[in-house]
Parts: structure tokens; C-alpha cells; sequence
């Protein structure tokens, strides 16, 4: 009612009850009421995480503009907008090397570091100063895209190379290999 954004999660810590619980009954109040429940706006999350951090207005601003997009972009649908704000502050660390962890912006954000993981390199995708051939390293497609537009290939080895790097054993990997570097020797072993 008041439009002052909470997760559910800093509501079961401070109730010490389980979230899926609060959920389900502030469902039910909603259902009585007639008043819906309108899920919280990443941005809100962006200006209230970014505060915690302490990061400068200009950065800030480029983060809310991020944010933006990813609503325009409907990549927010079905997912908590807490972990989307996360992912979306971790992203502009990311472009502006400001040097954050995951794990730092997982804390203040109070999501896990996988959940940014899952997203932040589609979020980058989005910003305005990325140059795609930078996030070739975190983004196999952008990889394959890459090296396709690079080499005069057959469809059967793009197949093969893609099929290769999406399903690589864990195992098989070295430590610090990028998703460029994995795709490119999928593609070696393919041809």
C-alpha cells in the first residue's frame, strides 16, 4: 500500500517465521481484502543496495538505467527482484570495474551468489557501454557468435562444438577457464 519495498526473506528474519509461510498468507490476505500485491520494482533494490555499498550517485544512476532496461527487456518476469537488482549491481561493478564480489553484493542483497551468476552476464548484454566482444568471456553464445562470424565453418561442426561446450564435464575444466576459452576449444575439437 505504501510502495516501500521488502523482501519477503528480511520479513521471516525479523518475524523469525518461514517465508514460504509469510507468502502464502499474505496471498490469502490479498484474496480477502481485494487487494492486490504488486511485486516490488528492482529499482527500488538497485538504490537501497547501491546506498548499503555506499556507491557514488553517477554509479547509481547507470545501475537504475540498467535496471530499466532489464524491465523493457522483461528479463525481471518470474524472478525475485531482489536477485535481479543483485545481479543488475554486480553487472555495473562489473562494466565499471569497481571491484565487488558476488559474494559482497550477495551479502547486502541478501540472495545467493548463484542467482547472480545465473544472471548478471544476460543483464550486461543490455548496458549501452558494453562491447559484446568483451563479454565473450562469461557468455558462450556470444563466444560461439564470435567465432562463427570469424570463420567460414560448416553447420556440422558449429553443432558439434556448441553441443561440446554447453555440456562439459566440470572436471575437465581448469581453473579461470572463461566461457570464451571453452567454446573456442570446443570448436578446435570440433574441426
Amino acid at each position: 500500500i505504501r510502495s516501500e519495498p521488502i523482501t519477503i526473506n528480511e520479513l521471516a528474519e525479523v518475524s523469525r517465521r518461514n517465508s514460504k509461510i509469510i507468502y502464502q498468507e499474505a496471498q490469502s490476505l490479498s484474496d480477502v481484502s481485494g487487494i492486490q500485491i504488486e511485486p516490488d520494482d528492482p529499482t527500488d533494490f538497485v538504490k537501497e543496495y547501491a546506498d548499503k555499498l555506499d556507491w557514488k550517485q553517477e554509479t547509481k544512476d547507470r545501475a537504475k538505467k540498467l535496471c530499466e532496461k532489464v524491465k523493457e527487456n522483461a528479463l525481471h518476469s518470474g524472478y525475485s527482484p531482489s536477485g535481479i537488482a543483485a545481479s543488475v549491481l554486480y553487472a555495473r561493478s562489473e562494466i565499471d570495474d569497481l571491484g565487488y564480489t558476488q559474494k559482497e553484493i550477495s551479502d547486502v542483497a541478501g540472495v545467493t551468489t548463484v542467482t547472480i551468476r545465473n544472471r548478471y552476464p544476460t543483464i550486461m548484454r543490455l548496458a549501452p557501454d558494453v562491447d559484446q566482444k568483451d563479454l565473450a568471456s562469461r557468455d558462450f553464445e556470444i563466444s560461439f557468435e564470435l567465432i562463427e562470424e570469424k570463420f567460414d565453418l560448416s553447420l556440422d561442426i558449429c553443432h558439434q562444438a556448441r553441443d561440446r561446450a554447453q555440456h562439459i564435464n566440470v572436471d575437465e575444466m581448469s581453473r579461470g577457464s572463461s566461457h570464451a576459452g571453452i567454446a573456442a576449444a570446443a570448436y578446435i575439437e570440433a574441426a
